[in-house]
């Protein structure tokens, strides 16, 4: 009896030392793992977001090139599209590095409210957008943006969509009681060529039935642009408030801003920009090459805008230039 206990005993000792083994061999397979996923964590919030700009400037050289700073857990960054001279254009140029730190503390909206009193009264004018992202403890970012006019600015995020800003243009604000330019002193009427605007698919979406493009006329100065928010131009749209808007995005996603250089001809959401590896050189070329050289095709405007098919109707070439500023930003 008493060898038989011994025995039993025994067994019973090897299997509680297995299961101790067993249960030390876990708890060190998941610590294992905790600190891999801390140690790549850590790596993705250590990991710096990349960036290239581009300017290609028409002989009235009224584009600046988009400035930007980055960090591993924040960036600053803006874009001036500039028009009917110099004055803003050489104005933002000017301006130090210390913007960055100044858009980072004023916010994006504040400060391009600042350079809208400094130019109030420079003849010329410019459309600009200003932003900054900071990392969530998660790892996605959280980015704030203030625009006035039509400077555009898009987030390409890794699912497929796109987060693209609303423009200050007549047509952005259809049927918006927000923004009646009537009430705020503004008139919109027709400009000389037809209403059309660029699709994702790279075509150009024109109106069959004679609309035409618009002006905003400020009923206060009689300046027109296409858009009704803008640094100087006179002071003419100065009562218009600057746009302002704060998204979170994750990582992997892909920031496009700049002028409507590209953007008349690129739509955001074109694939163009999902190619791995683009720099902002690559969309100068592919603008330029659409602007002057590329062969596209038209489509029916309302067609398009209603979702029906749209068969191409024409093709044209060689159809204009402007100046072109384009940055790239990976998050």
């Amino acid at each position: 009896m008493l060898a038989i206990f011994c025995s039993s005993l025994a067994l019973l000792s090897v299997g509680y030392v297995l299961k101790v083994r067993e249960i030390q061999r876990r708890i060190e397979g998941n610590n294992a793992n905790v600190i891999l996923a801390i140690v790549r964590g850590w790596l993705v919030r250590r990991s710096t977001p990349t960036y290239t700009t581009a300017l290609f400037n028409c002989s009235s050289k009224e584009d600046v090139e988009p400035r930007i700073a980055v960090s591993p857990n924040h960036f600053i960054g803006n874009g001036l599209d500039g028009h009917g001279g110099k004055e803003v254009t050489n104005h933002m140029k000017n301006l130090s590095s210390t913007i960055f730190h100044e858009i980072s503390t004023k916010g994006p909206g504040n400060w391009v409210d600042e350079r809208k009193v400094e130019c109030k009264s420079f003849f010329s004018g410019g459309m600009i957008t200003a932003f900054s992202g900071n990392r969530l403890p998660n790892g996605e970012w959280e980015i704030s943006i203030g625009w006035r006019g039509d400077a555009p600015f898009a987030a390409l995020l890794p699912d497929g969509t796109a987060i693209i800003k609303q423009d200050h243009t007549p047509f952005s604000f259809e049927n918006d009681p927000l923004h009646d330019l009537a009430s705020l002193g503004y008139t919109v009427k027709p400009c000389g060529i037809v209403r059309w605007e660029i699709t994702p698919d790279g075509k150009m979406a024109m109106s069959q039935r004679g609309e035409k493009g618009v002006y905003c006329k400020c009923n206060k100065t009689g300046r027109e642009i296409a858009a009704f928010a803008v640094l100087g131009d006179s002071g003419a749209f100065y009562d218009i408030p600057t746009g302002q808007m704060t998204i979170i995005v994750p990582q992997g996603t892909r920031l496009i801003w700049g002028s409507d250089g590209w953007s008349d001809v690129i739509h955001p959401e074109d694939p163009f920009f999902r190619q791995p590896n683009l720099t902002a050189q690559m969309v100068v070329d592919e603008a330029h090459a659409r602007w002057t050289t590329r062969r596209m095709h038209s489509v029916d405007l309302d067609k398009y805008k209603s979702g029906h098919d749209t068969p191409d109707l024409h093709t044209y070439s060689g159809f204009g230039l402007d100046d072109i500023s384009v940055g790239v930003l990976d998050l």
